[in-house]
């Protein structure tokens, strides 16, 4: 049944609402209201009028309110909608919906819960008893709060939200400021909407703790988030009247670090402090005199000189300080010089007698000198003033300042009512009405833009050079071996790395043509499934998760840049090598915003474009690329490899009638034809045309046969290859499909990119994903301080030993803290600070070391030295056990590493790895074998390969039946995916293993076709019950009793671990003072009965016995 359109609802409305009982209110002149808005031109006003409608005459009888609980989820978020537009009659009805809509706030889809909000936002305002509406605005904190803890996205939507409803009703958020504290793995723009709602929310109550968040938020290193907190210190100063001076003291503290560009910033807010409380902290002047020199920056500069003008008469040497900015008056920036010009006639009208040379000096600059008309204009003003009119001059120049305040970033209350409205909305993130950045097209229209657009690009084509130019053979290398025939899959391992000599230019690195230029855009992410094109270790430190897809009828690379190095990097240039379809991007280098500092990430939407020059017609069509990349900050050039996802290439301008289809159908030869079958499972002509339609793969028509139904679709990719699709459907789940086409060889990655586009329909394609190595860093990574979450065990992972008194002496020396030693990693908090912490992966480390280390709490005493590497960077780090006489630390460490470092298969991608005795493999503690398959083909090699596979509980593993070397293991964390598709051999099993272990893809042929059903069926379900519960390999269990001292002084060989014999100890009283020779402070004084006097306190583990031993 056919929807009606916008305009049918709205012509039947505007009949209906000719009669008032339609509508469960009776206001005077309501039902006329409606009837013009549903019968203006304009859309939006249209579509407002029909919610209004629908829910006029539904909520009197309950309607929507009952539908609530039979909608799912998105049906909710469309009836709260409605319900939003609604007007309710008095305050008894607008309390008895917010009840009924509450239950939605503890609903697990964030929209939901925010539309939800906006319900009880609205209805609110009609509700007129004060405890009621405390009592319903108090329900709206802990949903709100909880959004805080879903993905970073999420939460700055959630904050986005926040910000308005804290303006509207701060009351609701007053008690939980503490959510807003940002963490430290916080990315950069939830940070800065968390710094604005927690200004809105500080108060006198909260400011102390507030201030020492700032105070450490302005230590991290992100220099943006640095100047926020300081200036978020500065807005709080002028929030509150009677926290300023701690406000000031803070930012004085700060001053003191003689950090720049924190000196420069606080200077700036200082100044806003002035103006709000003039005449009050001066004293403060003098500080910042002394930072003069450092400052570079023209808002720093212009506060400092609008400071030394505005207590002229305060500063002793203020002539010789504006006389000091003077000397580089024509550098300065406008708002410098402006600043400047005013503060010399302020000091001029302060102290006429001394500075009448340095007036007359500056007013020649602004007047004869400058180009600038607003400096020139107001050099005039001020001649002609102090000229014809001193006390006038006086009056308008010293006049007294207004009172500001900190509204800088608060809305206006019509505007906010309105975004009140629109939570959940676009508009409610952008902080704008719709009307500001919505630009409504007809669909002619931009059906005519988007043919003008394929018009234009198929001229273009028609006049390039249709020759392609004669470069690299195109050949893959050794370790990039076409697998099944279908097109660029490879068993290489990863992309090979470029040389130390590469050159600093990427022109030549194929020996290819440079494509022409065209601008890099930035721009959110899309809903495209994105996959790592390249990882930190292969890009040095630069990770790229991607994938081509289609923006706007255009082709475009959406990539996300994520810096895991510790140097920030400005952009990068990018160059593909030729390929089947000629892939490039439109421009080669991309720059970032700003430079993306370590841990961050930075979305880039890449305009991509195909080239004849580029295509390589040397090989078979695959969808094979191969890419360079290179750091415009180091200079390094790194190669890699990916897949073409060949639906982004795919026009607009495949669609075709059915006559000029049936015309080319018949026009191309039976030769020509190219046969297989997709798995569509059971869905019809309408569910898959639905699906391809997305993907620019159009609908043609479809006809009955023999109980059956045939479909014909049509594509054309920016190459001008035109693809024809006959699809025959029954009720066996398997589609039959024939394809034609002038251009045979293409056929194969046509047939492969139909098969990923219909795969979420199959059933007996299904997919093997999202493997626990996905997400299994623990033992991978080095991170600091992390969140309480990334500390906690995850599945698989479990503690071997806890040792609860433990100093992290290189990092954090006097610090006393836990060390927990799990099967994967190393733990380490700090007992004063629980964002103080440690996780060290044991893959990162290359030796474990004992030697003597000199602790602020022991002294000069053994300790285990831990060396390790990760992300192209060297880390050393020194635990000093602080219990006496305990080798737990030594032990328990050596021993759980030497387990990690042995157990290596369950966990790493083997080729040649397995052991295999007489055609039976060796089985790993706590393995299991479920299935031993004979006469399965490798199909890694043209011909293919012989042998034996094997399906455990923790790996797959198959091997050569005439050479057991000739194997390779799989474990199911490195299964990146798995499922059954077609090749030349027939239905494989094709598995694509994660990013960590190269990359590669391998393909498995099974007969007959049932059996290779069953094996994938039970390789899904082990694959399932693994990712439950991982089984990685790492298995010890400490003794009841920690071996003594002296077994620990015995020699013993260990790989990788060096155990020192020189472990004689001393801890003694001297060694702890001595170790703290260099303390910034004496500790504070105790009551020692044994001595009856007040004396230092002693470091922890000593007496005052002990202190007697020491001569």
């Amino acid at each position: 049944m056919a929807m009606p359109t916008m305009a049918a609802i709205a012509k039947r409305m505007t009949g209906a609402a000719n009669d008032s009982k339609f509508f469960s209110t009776t206001k005077k002149g309501e039902t006329h209201e409606l009837r013009q808005e549903l019968a203006n031109p304009s859309r939006e006003k249209k579509k407002d009028a029909v919610k209004k409608v629908i829910a006029n005459m539904t909520v009197g009888k309950d309607k929507l309110l009952a539908a609530l609980n039979e909608c799912n989820e998105w049906g909710q978020v469309f009836v709260l909608d409605a319900l939003a537009a609604y007007t309710p009659a008095d305050s008894r009805e607008a309390e008895g919906i917010i009840e009924r809509v509450t239950p939605r706030l503890q609903h697990a889809n964030s929209a939901v819960v925010l539309s939800a909000v906006k319900v009880i936002m609205k209805f609110l305002e009609k509700v007129s008893d004060a405890d009621t509406e405390r009592s319903l605005s108090r329900k709206m904190a802990p949903p709100l709060v909880t959004l805080l803890s879903a993905e970073p996205e999420i939460q700055y939507v959630a904050l986005r939200n926040i910000n308005l409803i804290v303006q509207k009703r701060p009351a609701i958020l007053a008690n939980e400021i503490k959510v807003f504290f940002c963490k430290y793995n916080d990315p950069i723009y939830v940070k800065m909407e968390k710094l604005e709602i927690i200004i809105r929310l500080v108060s006198e109550r909260n400011i102390e703790q507030v201030l020492l968040e700032f105070k450490e938020y302005a230590t991290e290193v992100d220099v943006e988030f640095v100047r926020r907190s300081v200036r978020a210190i500065g807005r709080c100063a002028v929030k509150l009247e009677r926290a300023a001076e701690k406000c000031i003291n803070v930012l004085l503290e700060l001053i003191q670090t003689k950090v720049n560009y924190i000196v420069q910033e606080a200077i700036i807010v200082i100044k806003d402090i002035f103006r709000k409380y003039p005449n009050q902290y001066e004293s403060i002047i003098a500080t910042l005199c002394e930072n003069l020199d450092t400052l570079d920056e023209p808002e720093a500069k212009a506060s400092m000189i609008w400071i030394i003008g505005e207590y002229a008469e305060r500063i002793d040497n203020a002539d010789e300080l504006l006389e000091s900015f003077m000397d580089s008056f024509d550098d300065e920036t406008a708002q410098v010089q402006l600043q400047l010009l005013t503060a010399t006639v302020k000091l001029f009208l302060k102290r006429p007698n001394e500075t009448q040379e340095m007036v007359q000096k500056v007013l020649h600059k602004a007047t004869e000198e400058s180009d600038n008309p607003d400096l020139r204009d107001r050099g005039y003003v001020y001649w002609r003033l102090l000229s014809a009119n001193p006390e006038a001059a006086h009056a308008v120049v010293l006049a007294e300042k207004p009172v500001i305040s900190d509204d800088t970033f608060a809305l206006e209350s019509s505007v906010l009512d309105e975004l009140i409205g629109k939570i959940s909305t676009l508009a409610s993130v952008y902080h704008k009405l719709p009307s500001a950045f919505v630009v409504r097209s007809t669909v002619s229209e931009l059906r005519e833009h988007r043919q003008d657009d394929d018009h234009s690009n198929e001229d273009d084509d028609e006049g390039s050079s249709d020759q392609p130019e004669e470069g690299s053979s195109g050949q893959q290398s050794e370790g990039a071996v076409d697998l099944l025939d279908m097109g660029g899959l490879s068993m290489g391992g990863p992309a090979p790395t470029a040389p130390a000599s590469a050159s600093a230019s990427l022109v030549d690195i194929f020996g290819a043509p440079t494509p022409p230029p065209a601008p890099v855009s930035s721009g959110g992410s899309s809903a495209v499934q994105k996959k790592v094109l390249m990882n930190a270790q292969q890009g040095k430190g630069l990770q790229m998760t991607g994938a081509f897809t289609r923006r706007s009828g255009n082709f475009v690379l959406d990539v996300d840049f994520e810096n895991q190095s510790s140097a920030p990097i400005s952009g990068v240039s990018i160059q593909f090598n030729k390929s089947t379809f000629g892939v490039v991007p439109m421009q080669a280098t991309v720059t970032f915003p700003q430079p993306l500092a370590s841990g961050q990430t930075v979305n880039q939407v890449v305009p991509m474009t195909v080239s004849p020059q580029f295509v390589n017609a040397a090989v078979a069509p695959n969808l094979n690329l191969q890419v360079a990349i290179k750091n415009n900050s180091s200079s390094e050039v790194v190669y890699f490899q990916s897949e073409l996802d060949l639906s982004a290439i795919f026009t607009e301008a495949g669609s075709m009638a059915s006559t000029e289809f049936i015309s080319m159908w018949q026009s191309i030869a039976e030769a020509n034809e190219h046969y297989f079958t997709l798995a569509t499972g059971g869905r019809g002509v309408d569910a898959v045309s639905e699906r391809l339609g997305r993907s620019n793969v159009f609908y043609v028509a479809k006809r009955p046969i023999d109980g059956k139904e045939v479909a014909y679709f049509s594509v054309k990719t920016m190459t001008n290859v035109v693809a024809l699709f006959e699809l025959t459907f029954d009720n066996s789940g398997t589609t039959k499909v024939c394809l034609k086409l002038e251009q045979k060889a293409f056929s194969a990655p046509l047939q492969q990119t139909m098969e990923r586009l219909l795969a979420q329909f199959t059933t007996m394609a299904a997919e093997v994903r999202a493997a626990p190595e996905s997400a299994t860093w623990q033992d991978r990574e080095i991170r600091f301080d992390i969140s309480a979450a990334a500390m906690h065990l995850r599945k698989g992972e479990t503690l071997v030993d806890a040792i609860n008194s433990v100093e992290d002496t290189k990092g954090n020396n006097g610090d006393r803290g836990s060390l927990e030693i799990t099967n994967l990693r190393l733990l380490w908090a700090s007992h004063k600070s629980v964002r103080t912490n440690l996780s060290i992966g044991y893959s990162c480390i290359q030796s474990l070391k004992i030697r003597t280390a000199t602790s602020k709490l022991r002294g000069s005493t053994q300790a285990l030295y831990v060396m390790t590497k990760y992300a192209n960077s060297r880390f050393e780090f020194i635990f000093t056990s602080l219990v006496k006489a305990s080798p737990r630390l030594f032990t328990t460490i050596q021993a759980v590493f030497r387990s990690y470092e042995t157990t290596k298969l369950y966990r790493e991608l083997k080729l040649r790895g397995a052991i295999i005795k007489e055609k039976e493999l060796t089985l790993l503690p706590y393995e299991q074998v479920y299935t031993r398959l004979n006469g399965v083909w490798n199909l890694s090699s043209d011909q293919g390969n012989l042998g034996t596979f094997f399906v455990t509980n923790v790996r797959i593993v198959w091997h050569a039946n005439l050479a057991e070397n000739f194997n390779v293991s799989i474990p199911y964390m490195q299964i990146n995916s798995a499922r059954i598709r077609g090749s030349k051999f027939g239905p494989a099993l094709v598995i694509e293993t994660s990013a960590v272990s190269g990359g590669y893809i391998l393909g498995f042929r099974v007969d007959p076709e049932e059996r290779l059903h069953e094996l994938f069926k039970e390789m899904q379900s082990l694959h399932s019950v693994f990712s439950t519960n991982p089984i990685y390999g790492v298995e010890f269990e400490i003794e009841e009793k920690p071996a003594p001292l002296e077994q620990l002084r015995q020699p013993r060989k260990m790989d990788d671990v060096e155990i020192e014999e020189d472990y004689a100890s001393s801890m003694d009283a001297f060694a702890a003072y001595y170790a703290a020779v260099n303390k910034n402070q004496d500790r504070p004084p105790t009551f020692s009965k044994e001595l009856g006097l007040a004396i230092e306190s002693l470091p922890d583990g000593f007496s005052v016995g002990d202190l007697w031993y020491v001569n």
